[in-house]
């Protein structure tokens, strides 16, 4: 493997040193680390027009070793240096920190930003730190770096990981712990004291306030029990929760009847008309082109266009778009076979399937990579896995239970059949997985077990049809599907495909499991007669 290293604390660090003396041998590793000490230099870089010089430099003991010390920021050396290797490297390595980066200190580390630079640019980066301001002993920084690349050779998908050890020997270790980051802060206060040259500075003082309770699963908190810490990043400061929040509540603010209300005094005739009818018929007119609501309130087909338009939307598209969401999960079932009447008998088969295919576009259009993939890591580390579909999702669940009950032996379906849904969830915990399957009809029960599981501490995953899903704004993981209406039954091919790829996520990071289990089983079914064959004569 082919390693950059870098850090914060310079060149002839102590900690930079360890790290190659660790590393070379195994790999081919180059160094490129500033020149002096950039400690807190966060994510910074050096503006173009003040340029870089980088001068190659021998270490001792490590004569072998390419060395350069640049002018820089880590960030910098984390860029400049991959450039310099000619090829990028396979893995960068920042640090080891003289000190800890947990928690807040990542949003002030040159240590991490320097990892972060290399992970932009999709290059596999960890940083490194240790508790110690003034360390003696890098070995279980060491081996804190070893088990977080066996974690990314596990997990392909893993780009960043901030790793914190505490000062000492591998074998003084008290375990290895996945770590949310915990939160802190530093006193603002500072005091006015004299420099080594007599001049009077104001300088920070010493301490950290921790924030993290005492029996916080953070970060700060593994490490003072003596335990190595592993916390993977991103590069997304974006608030998903609050964005999602702040989306449902634009869309309620500005949905297509607060539009007309706002807008009709300056409407042309025939846009109150359309208004009019849309105000006392947007069951049926969010399912109807352009040109079959302009024949029924008696306009042309281009005054509708005009009038999406004046409503401040790209066009009619959008604006059909508007009123189907606000209906959604209003129509009750006769208002949906009512709406079938457009739909030509002749022609029922090709605008079924059509409407399947667009549904499984608009999904591999929206669907969030990085979210499936942390649903699917959530899933193989969990427990046991509840399944909660209900009413019309139902199908979905049994359908999602049955092939995972191929790759795990944890699968629970919540039916509530011979109850309620409480007695199938009552023993879930911290440790599990809870997946909540919902779409219009958005069913109360599920959304019940769901708040049930969230007060269990459970992780939820929820498969439904938007971000804005009464079950997506309880769920760590939103899996989203675009799902529609076939008559008044519920389309859910794109759902079902979904849950396919669910499973066969599943299926290849446990291969070897799932091909004994199905070979075992394929036994067992060929004993009894379970499939026919030729040799049952049912050919």
């Amino acid at each position: 493997m082919r390693i950059l290293l870098t850090n914060d604390d310079g060149v002839y660090a102590a900690g930079i040193r360890a790290l190659a003396v660790a590393l070379h041998g195994k790999h081919e590793v180059t160094i490129a680390a500033p020149s002096v000490q950039r400690s807190g230099a966060s994510h910074s870089f050096t503006c173009s027009e003040f340029g870089l010089s980088a001068e190659r430099v021998t270490l001792e003991g490590l004569e072998d070793v390419t060395a350069y010390a640049l002018s820089g920021t880590p960030a910098d050396c984390a860029k400049l240096g991959m450039q310099l290797m000619g090829e990028w490297p396979d893995l960068v390595v920042s640090g080891i920190n003289h000190g800890s980066n947990l928690g807040t200190d990542t949003l002030y580390s040159g240590t991490v930003g320097a990892a972060m630079e290399a992970a932009i640019y999709g290059v596999k980066a960890i940083a490194v730190s240790n508790y110690a301001f003034e360390p003696e002993n890098f070995d279980m920084c060491i081996y804190g770096l070893e088990k977080a690349m066996q974690l990314m050779e596990e997990h392909n998908e893993l780009m960043l990981l901030n790793v914190n050890a505490p000062d000492g020997a591998r074998e003084d270790c008290k375990g290895v712990k996945l770590t949310p980051l915990g939160f802190h802060k530093y006193p603002t206060e500072y005091d006015l004291m004299p420099n080594e040259n007599g001049e009077e500075m104001f300088y920070s003082r010493r301490g950290i306030v921790y924030m993290s309770r005492e029996n916080d699963d953070v970060d700060d908190r593994w490490l003072q029990k003596g335990c190595v810490s592993i916390t993977p990043l991103q590069m997304s400061f974006t608030d998903e929760n609050m964005l999602a929040l702040l989306k449902k509540g634009w869309r309620e603010g500005s949905d297509l009847l607060v539009r007309l209300n706002k807008n009709y005094k300056t409407l042309s005739k025939g846009q109150k008309q359309l208004a009019a009818y849309i105000t006392e018929n947007y069951d049926r007119a969010a399912f109807i082109t352009a040109s079959k609501m302009g024949r029924i309130v008696g306009v042309s087909e281009s005054t509708v266009v005009r009038f999406a338009y004046a409503l401040g939307y790209d066009g009619y598209p959008e604006l059909q778009k508007s009123l189907q969401e606000l209906i959604r999960n209003k129509l009750t079932s006769v208002q949906r076979i009512q709406l079938t009447g457009d739909l030509q008998p002749n022609d029922v088969l090709r605008s079924v399937l059509k409407s399947d295919v667009s549904n499984i576009r608009a999904t591999i259009d929206s669907i969030d990579n990085a979210s499936f993939n942390a649903a699917i890591n959530a899933l193989l580390e969990a427990k046991k896995v509840y399944i909660v579909g209900l009413m019309s999702a139902a199908p979905l669940a049994q359908f999602l239970a049955y092939y995972l009950g191929f790759v795990m032996d944890n699968v629970v379906v919540v039916s509530g059949a011979m109850g309620n849904i409480y007695e199938d969830l009552f023993r879930i915990s911290g440790e599990d997985v809870c997946i909540g399957i919902s779409f219009p009809r958005y069913s109360n029960r599920t959304i019940d077990a769901l708040d049930f599981a969230r007060g269990k501490d459970a992780t939820i995953i929820a498969i439904t049809d938007s971000i804005s899903s009464p079950i997506a704004e309880k769920a760590e993981h939103a899996l989203i599907a675009r799902s529609d209406m076939a008559g008044f039954a519920d389309s859910l091919v794109a759902p079902l495909s979904l849950i396919n790829a669910i499973i066969v996520a599943c299926s290849l990071r446990r291969r070897e499991q799932v091909s004994n289990t199905l070979s075992q089983l394929e036994g067992i079914w060929g004993s009894h007669g379970v499939y026919v064959t030729k040799e049952s004569g049912r050919e």
